[in-house]
């Protein structure tokens, strides 16, 4: 099996949360091979005007749903606003290069991108001494929003537990991260952990001391795979999907039962790794500078207005993004209070 760990497409991204489809790998020489391209080492925005337009996109889509999150009595609400007000608001370019403050939420495209490309890069040294990646996932019967918080500190120090119990046995070496997705006919709320972890011996470990710990679960709904470049992608994520599919088919954003899970996470640790995997911090830095492909100007500032950054000098769009109307729609008919 080949495993390539490689730079998030752009394009996989629906409003920069990613739609991956899980390809498998097949090894013709029946033996487990893990390779990661060097190319992921590289910088996101590596390219001009195009990269400098998703950015707008993505910037333009944290605005809307961070406007949205503000309208709510929320202990979150200074955050919120944070994204909203200060978040990507000016932007600084001297040279090719472009300065910019960021807001570090979760609820933020813009700094999910950023912290995305951070992880995978972070963790290309220690993911390529796995000898035998699995992909596991952990999950519980679905909560209420009212035990939401209780049962992801449950589930917390239970996987603690459990790695601990296996360590006296093993080495045991991974990367877990949390996740919560959200069921809206039901107005309930899905914990669940992804772990990428050496072994298959580990693997099965980690199932069945799971299932002995939460009686409720089902061990139909935990599930174990070789790793490939799908489970990476799933791995390095979202920490909750912001748009939630109807049973219908149809998309909708419901900014309430976010913000649930946002306050539900508050100041904890989605990703954590063990064993020999040491950890990458999940911040990403307040102020970031990127070169890009663009006209050279010795010196200019832009301000964020609606959907674009102007300058200040000649009042000029940076990006020329303008939004398309299925994007207007996801974001005012298909956002939910």
């Amino acid at each position: 099996m080949v495993l390539n760990l490689q730079k998030p497409n752009t394009r996989d991204f629906v409003c920069g949360y990613m739609v991956q489809v899980i390809e498998n790998g097949q090894n013709s020489e029946n033996r487990k091979v893990y390779t990661l391209l060097d190319t992921i080492a590289q910088p996101v925005h590596r390219a001009g005007l195009s990269d400098l337009k998703r950015k707008a996109k993505n910037q333009y889509f944290s605005k809307m749903l961070a406007q949205n999150l503000t309208k709510l009595e929320s202990p979150l609400n200074k955050g919120y606003r944070r994204t909203l007000f200060d978040c990507g608001g000016l932007i600084i370019q001297e040279g090719q290069k472009l300065t910019s403050k960021y807001c570090n939420a979760r609820w933020c495209n813009t700094c999910n991108r950023i912290r995305t490309a951070k992880l995978l890069n972070g963790y290309q040294k220690p993911l390529q001494a796995f000898a035998e990646p699995y992909f596991v996932t952990l999950t519980i019967p679905n909560v209420s929003e009212f035990d939401l918080k209780d049962a992801i500190k449950s589930m917390l120090r239970s996987f603690q537990l459990i790695v601990r119990s296996r360590r006296r046995l093993t080495p045991i070496n991974g990367i877990r991260k949390l996740e919560c997705t959200i069921n809206a006919e039901s107005d309930t709320y899905h914990p669940h952990f992804h772990v990428l972890v050496d072994g298959e011996e580990n693997a099965q470990y980690l199932i069945s001391e799971w299932l002995k710990r939460y009686e409720l679960a089902e061990s139909w709904c935990q599930d174990m795979r070789s790793a490939d470049k799908g489970s990476l992608s799933e791995l390095f994520k979202y920490t909750t999907k912001i748009v939630s599919k109807t049973k219908n088919g149809d998309f909708n954003i419901y900014i309430r039962k976010l913000d649930v899970i946002f306050n539900a996470m508050y100041k904890l640790r989605t990703f954590q790794s063990f064993g020999s995997v040491r950890m990458v911090t999940e911040d990403i830095d307040k102020l970031k500078s990127d070169t890009y492909d663009i006209e050279f100007k010795e010196t200019e500032v832009y301000l964020w207005a609606n959907s674009d950054w102007y300058s200040m000098s000649e009042g000029l769009p940076l990006t020329e993004y303008v939004p398309s109307t299925a994007m207007i729609k996801l974001t005012t008919d298909k956002m939910i209070i």
